[in-house]
This record gives structure tokens, sequence and C-alpha cells, in this order.
């Protein structure tokens, strides 16, 4: 909250108060005769596309969005504002924003802050003020006067909306010099119905299989809901392999395996539907579905929900979006003699301390005929929809090319080699040496040493052969 200097409030309110001499309309004139106190109804709704038109104070025939249940409001009158008098109405206005410069209700706790403390008067003679299923929640007895509505706290799918001022009595919007006694305010929130989650740290390489989660709340009186996936090309669907519900707000959210029909496109969309019977059972309802990463990039993805309500009215809308970050690690080999590509090099790629029982092994590949072998893996730095700690992949040469020496000396891939979706990585091999031994199981070493067996033999036959004739 930006706070303005004291003085600068100050001069507004005087201002303010200066307007007394001007006359005000007929609505923001003095409250005559009429009852001591009034009610206030609040009817939280879930917000639907445009903000729709300004509330005048009285009941809507017919509520346009689904209500919010759970949501906790404060009421504080606000000091020396007497709406028996012009006065106060000017003051009012001030408050309300009447004057340049004074942003409503943002600026209310500065305005009235007294060396830290707040000169608002609760009204608490029933507390606290919660919204019922329907989401509404019906404040009686309260004194005429200007009040400050704080939303200050709600259900975990709803943003809570700023606060807002509000007079009672208000004047009709038809009849002026009509006062309301009873004043309804349709308040709206943000609320994020589908909320879909993403868990692949446990997956490291492209094809194997991690999950989405997609959860939604119930609104009341809800008769079917359709949960739809479109998937990225680079990802492969695998199956819904659960269902997931919570019974009631706050509660633990259930897995069970997936008994239900699924339709799934060639173009990689997917969709589940519940009826109104589950979802009159449970607060929140959803589904999870396994997929695995076919090609690198940065593969974000929204789901989407729509819901028939009791009045054959459709909520629809998106999930957040989440991000699943996959690369392609490019291993090329190449002789320590003369740089020449070499195929036929084997190599493991293991993630983890490769020095310790922890490590565990990715993947394996073999470099083809143009040097190169290729991994799909995870980012080493990004995991279930956030940053971690860097990841470490490591690759272990387990078979030589033909004609070349095996190491097997761990290879850390560095975070530095990464561009464009790739970590580039070039490993060395020397050249076997002459009569070297072969490698266990290999036969590259016989040749030679037949040779020698041949060359030792004949030396042995001709010496005899001398002694015999001598």
């Amino acid at each position: 909250m930006n706070r303005r200097p004291r003085g600068r409030i100050a001069a507004l309110l005087a201002a303010a108060l200066a307007l007394a001499a001007i006359p005000l309309p007929a609505h923001a004139g003095p409250v005559v005769g009429g009852p001591a106190t009034g009610t206030l109804v609040i009817t939280k709704l879930a917000e639907r596309g445009s903000a729709g038109d300004a509330g005048k104070g009285q009941a809507l025939s017919e509520v346009p969005s689904v209500g919010i249940g759970g949501v906790t409001f404060t009421l504080e009158r606000v000091p020396d504002v007497d709406l028996h008098t012009e006065q106060g109405w000017a003051k009012a206005a001030a408050y309300a924003g009447g004057i340049e410069g004074l942003d409503a209700a943002a600026d209310i706790r500065d305005v009235l802050t007294d060396g830290g403390r707040s000169t608002l008067e609760a009204f608490s003679t029933t507390a606290p003020f919660t919204t019922g299923p329907s989401g509404t929640v019906r404040i009686e007895g309260i004194p005429v006067g200007l009040y400050l509505v704080t939303e200050v706290s709600g259900p975990s799918n709803a943003h809570l909306g700023p606060p807002f001022l509000v007079t009672l009595p208000i004047a009709h919007p038809e009849h002026p010099a009509t006062w309301e006694y009873t004043v309804h305010v349709y308040p709206k929130n943000h609320v994020d119905w589908l909320t879909k989650t993403v868990k692949d740290s446990a997956t490291f390489s492209g094809g194997e299989e991690f999950t989405y989660d997609l959860v939604a709340d119930v609104p009341e009186g809800a008769q079917s809901l359709t949960i739809s996936d479109t998937l990225d090309e680079r990802l492969t669907f695998g199956k819904v392999t659960h269902l997931l519900t919570q019974a009631t707000d706050g509660g633990a959210l259930a897995e069970t395996d997936w008994q239900g029909t699924v339709t799934h496109s060639p173009d990689g969309a997917i969709s589940v539907t519940f009826d109104a019977a589950t979802l009159a059972a449970q607060a929140r309802v959803g589904v999870r579905i396994s997929v695995s990463a076919n090609a690198h990039g940065v593969i974000d993805n929204v789901a989407h929900y729509a819901f028939t309500l009791a009045n054959a009215d459709v909520l629809e809308g998106a999930s957040n979006e989440v991000l699943t970050k996959w690369a392609t690690l490019r291993v090329t080999k190449v002789s320590s003699a003369d740089g020449s590509l070499l195929e036929g090099a084997t190599f493991d790629l293991y993630t983890g301390d490769t020095h310790a029982r922890s490590a565990y092994r990715v993947a394996s590949g073999t470099t083809g005929t143009d040097g190169v072998a290729e991994f799909l893996v995870r980012y080493d730095d990004f995991a279930d929809n956030g940053p971690i700690d860097d990841l470490q992949y490591w690759i272990v040469e387990t078979s030589p090319p033909q004609g070349h020496v095996l190491d097997a000396t761990p290879v850390p891939v560095l975070a530095e080699t990464f561009r464009d979706g790739v970590y580039a990585l070039t490993v060395e091999n020397a050249p076997t040496p002459p009569f070297a031994l072969p490698t266990i199981g290999g036969s590259r070493a016989v040749l030679p040493v037949l040779a020698l067996m041949v060359v030792a033999g004949g030396a042995a036959w001709l010496v005899r052969s001398r002694r015999a004739h001598g």
C-alpha cells in the first residue's frame, strides 16, 4: 500500500468538509427519521468474464454467477461520519473517492490510523460473518453509518477481494428520496475452479512416465463436469490412472483406480466427465493422467473445465499453467589420434553421485555412424513446475568403439554446455596400442598373438632340424 503524508490526507479531508456548503444531490442528503439500524446482505460470487454493472444495493432476481461459501468478512464503522447531516455525507464522499487523490477504501486505513492504531470501530454483534454454501451472509442490526467491509479469509481456490465501503441506509435507485435499510452487495472473486499440478521430479529420461493431476472444486448445485486437456505433441499420453476425490473442504484427497470412460482423440485431446451424483458427494473431484516426453523443449500445459449448473447455465474456464522442461543430451565420440567420429561406443547415463550407491542409471545409448549418441533428459535445474537445486547427470562408457581403449571414467554433464535445448558433450578415446591384450570377452588381439606363436614354432622346428642333421 502506498502511504501518503498525513498532512496531505488532512488537507483532503478538510476540503471534503468544505463541501458541506455545496448543495448535495437528494440521494446524498441527510437521513431523516427511519430506523436506527439496517441490514447488510453480502453475496460472494465467482468472477465470470467482464466485471458487470455496478451494484445498486437491491436484491437481484437472478444472480449472475456461482456463489462462494466459506468467505469471512469483517465489518468496521468509519468514525465521525454522521449520515443524519450533510457534513457527514460530504465526509463519506471524500472517503469513497469523491475528492481527487483519495483512493476510496485503499486509503481508509491510512486516514484512520492514529499513532499506529486504527480508529475504525469493529461491528461484532455476531462474528464471524461467513458466507454459507450459496455464498450469502446476512448481517442485521447495523447502526446507520459508513462501513468498511474487508474480506479476511476464504476457500483456498478463491482469491481475496479488495475492501469496499458501503453506507447504511442507501438511497433507492429510482426513488432517491426513499431510503433502503436492507442493502445487498455482490462482490466478486476470481476462483481457480480447476487446479493442475505436474509431478516429474522422479522422471529423468524421455519415455519414462510422469503425471498430471487435474482437480476441480465443485460449485453448489453442479449437474455435470467435463475436464479436458489437449497435450502438446512433444508429450505422449499414457492413461488415466486414478480418480481423485475429496469429500469435504480441507479434507484429504483420496486416490482410487480409475474405472470411468476416457475420450482420447488423435490430436492429443483427452476428456473425462463426472455426473451429478458424483459431484453431489464431493467437494473436489479430478483425475491423474500419465504422460511421457518424446522431444525436447519447454512444454506448457493448461487444462479446461465446463460445469453445467442447476439452471442449465455453463461455468467454464481454464486451469493454471504448468511447465515440464526437457533437453537433448548429445554425446559425440571422437578418436584422440585424429579426431575422427567413432561408431559403436556405448554409454550409460546416470543421475546422482556415480561414486555412491545412490547413483541411478537413467538410460543407455550407443553412438551411430555419425559418432553421436543422444538421450532425452529432464532439465537439471527444474522439476515439479519450479526451480530445484541443480541435478547432476553423468555418462559412463561401458563398451569402446572398435580399435579403441575403454575409458570408464565418469564424465559430468555441465550446465555450461546447455544451448538451444541441447547439452553437448564430446568424449575422446585413445586407439588400442599394438599387441595390446584384448578387452574382456574380445578377440581383437588374437591375430597378433597367433602370429607370434607361428614365428616361435617355426624357430623351434628349425633348431631341431639342424640338430638332427648335425
